[in-house]
């Protein structure tokens, strides 16, 4: 009976302690729905704010996508080559105390790093790796340049030209997978053109379903997913599109080089040219199967393209163009529309039976190199032969071409096929 009784007792506790936990529970889940409303409208708040800088940021990414085709410049301003990218001498560097007096400084520029010496031997110059730098005409003084990052103001434009060019020259240096002259040179360039990608025209949101701050790229197609539509892109197969994180996977600069060229708004131009009203594009808060659908029918069957060419003839002259006018957004163009890349071009070139792959090669330069690592990325077969038997690898030594060389070792063509 007592037995009884003591079991009793517990369950009443137990029952009037569940009770008291029920009410803490409620009252927790309430505080934690308001902190959640509070985040969000934060969150929201920041992204405006985010977008609103972002926006005042286009008109530099409009000048910079005209720069493209002079060749892989992360920056507005071009210098004048006549001054080369070497140089050695003296400035006026303002002080960063409460004076901001001028100081008189030697100063070096090589491989990309500016070297600035102290008014005293005994200490250590400053060397500013210039990747990560930027380098414009002061607003306030004309005889001035701002080297911003970290901020400082010279003078003379001819040593704006040779930082200028000595910046272009290391970036381009490590573009074709050389060793970069400054320390930890290659590693600080991936760094700053991973920023530049990001802040590229519609790379602040997916590029299929518009959620922001996407960090999945497909190095082969050069756009930004979110990490539920990279997912996708994943599924359908690397044939199709190849992903990496930004933030996770160790990137070279060779698979960034797409997406320093293409970039959401351009791309979606092309393949979302022609959708449909009311737009099937699916939104951030979408199920998977309606994201699956539509991205399928955006990248595999190609339904949404805008169509510009009326046959396969069409096409064909088309990709001639577009690699022999360097046009990458032509490119994609064409191969959106379902051209055969790795066919014969219409036009005989160095030898008959030369395919796009084979032209982009072997007239390919520093400024032409996104061409050929797109080709390389999306032509499937890349052991394709001319008449005279030579593959695209054979053209990377008949017409030495190290830096085309590196990228189509990257998609593995065969190195047994003889001429």
């Amino acid at each position: 009976m007592a037995t009884q009784q003591g079991h009793s007792i517990l369950k009443l506790d137990g029952l009037k302690t569940a009770d008291k936990l029920k009410q803490y529970i409620e009252k927790l889940a309430a505080d934690l729905y308001n902190i959640k409303q509070t985040q969000d409208e934060e969150k929201k708040h920041l992204t405006a704010l985010r977008d609103l800088i972002k926006s005042s940021l286009q008109l530099d990414q409009k000048e910079d996508s005209q720069s493209k085709q002079g060749g892989y410049s992360m920056h507005q301003l071009q210098g004048n080559k006549e001054y080369g990218s070497e140089k050695k001498g003296y400035l006026l560097k303002k002080s960063d105390g409460l004076r901001k007096v001028w100081q008189r400084r030697k100063c070096s520029v090589k491989g990309g790093i500016l070297t600035i010496s102290h008014a005293t031997s005994n200490r250590q110059p400053v060397r500013l790796n210039l990747l990560t730098c930027q380098v414009k005409p002061s607003g306030e003084d004309k005889k001035c340049f701002d080297l911003i990052s970290p901020p400082s103001c010279l003078y003379t434009h001819r040593w704006i030209s040779v930082l200028t060019n000595s910046k272009e020259e290391a970036l381009n240096t490590a573009f074709r997978g050389e060793q970069s002259a400054g320390e930890d040179g290659l590693e600080d360039l991936t760094k700053a053109i991973i920023e530049d990608v990001l802040r590229m025209p519609g790379n602040e949101v997916c590029c299929d379903c518009g959620a922001v701050d996407p960090k999945w790229l497909s190095t082969n197609l050069g756009i930004l997913t979110c990490i539920e539509c990279s997912g996708i892109h994943r599924e359908m197969g690397v044939h199709v599109s190849r992903i990496q994180s930004m933030e996770l996977d160790k990137l070279g600069t060779s698979e960034l080089l797409l997406a320093k060229n293409v970039g959401n708004s351009s791309f979606n131009e092309i393949l979302e040219g022609n959708l449909p009203c009311p737009l099937p594009k699916p939104t951030p808060s979408s199920d998977m199967t309606v994201r699956k659908e539509f991205i399928n029918a955006k990248y595999v069957d190609h339904k949404f393209v805008r169509k510009t060419c009326t046959s396969a003839a069409d096409k064909m002259s088309e990709l001639h163009e577009a690699v022999r006018s360097r046009d990458l957004l032509a490119l994609i163009q064409v191969y959106a529309e379902g051209v055969e890349l790795m066919e014969p071009l219409p036009e005989a070139g160095q030898e008959p039976g030369e395919t796009a792959l084979h032209f982009s090669v072997r007239t390919a330069d520093h400024t032409s190199l996104h061409l050929v690592d797109f080709l390389v990325q999306n032509s499937g077969n890349l052991d394709k032969q001319t008449d005279r038997g030579n593959t695209a690898l054979h053209y990377c030594c008949l017409y030495e071409k190290p830096e085309c060389l590196k990228l189509l070792l990257r998609g593995k063509p065969a190195t047994d096929i003889g001429e």
